[in-house]
């Protein structure tokens, strides 16, 4: 558990060494020798963060999400998407409260924010 939840803001700045860091590599057709990096920042009852990123073969950046849930996971606010021709990042913006739900095309913003996590967490592996 993290004291600290500056780190709880949907699309902020992720710790550098905090959390719980996992990369795996995959072995399946059609994602073989891409790398998943998840980073799980837990705060307890506070709230919890989930930031994913995939790097393709030559470690390009191949999608990235972050999740952010609060209220004991009846709220979660959530921002993916996956890098398409020309560098665009193309996603998805949802905020989920109770049973309902908004999702939305990502803006700008947004997407420089997902930029900025798939980098942080490729710093996170070697």
């Amino acid at each position: 558990m993290i004291n600290d939840t500056k780190w709880l803001g949907l699309l902020g700045p992720v710790p550098a060494k905090d959390g719980q860091c996992r990369r795996r590599v995959m072995h399946e057709a059609p994602f073989e020798d891409w790398v998943e990096v998840r980073l799980v920042l837990d705060g307890g009852a506070t709230g919890m963060r989930v930031v994913t990123a995939m790097f393709d073969a030559d470690d390009r950046p191949g999608s990235v999400s972050d999740l952010v849930a609060t209220e004991a996971g009846k709220r979660q606010e959530a921002v993916s998407g996956k890098i398409v021709n020309g560098g665009r990042i193309q996603g998805t913006y949802r905020l989920m409260q109770g049973d309902k739900s908004a999702p939305r095309p990502i803006n700008d913003t947004e997407e420089q924010g997902l930029r900025a996590l798939a980098a942080a967490l490729r710093q996170r592996y070697p």
